[in-house]
């Protein structure tokens, strides 16, 4: 990541003797590419929030996401762990 892209500017093999020339460069490429990075994500966050949001409703939040967004349940707490619930709603007998 960040401190490879630094220390290939710190560890360039140089016939002559190292500068922190290259170690500059290193540190410029590595600004541009956050500054670039959070620039372009902050206008992604901008327009999806102006269009579809960024958040759910309270009562969304509130009663779970996994059965208000998704339509599922994660996990069924209600019964006690370990127990076969049967399930004739489908019909199998």
């Amino acid at each position: 990541g960040a401190v490879g892209a630094i220390l290939v500017g710190v560890f360039v093999v140089r016939p002559v003797m190292a500068s922190t020339d290259q170690v500059f460069k290193q540190l410029v490429g590595l600004g541009s590419a956050a500054l670039y990075a959070f620039i372009v994500s902050y206008v992604l966050a901008v327009v999806l929030h102006k269009t579809i949001g960024l958040r759910v409703t309270e009562d969304q939040e509130e009663e779970g996401l996994d059965i208000t967004i998704h339509g599922e349940t994660g996990y069924n707490l209600s019964d006690p762990i370990g127990t076969f619930v049967e399930d004739d709603s489908l019909g199998a007998r």
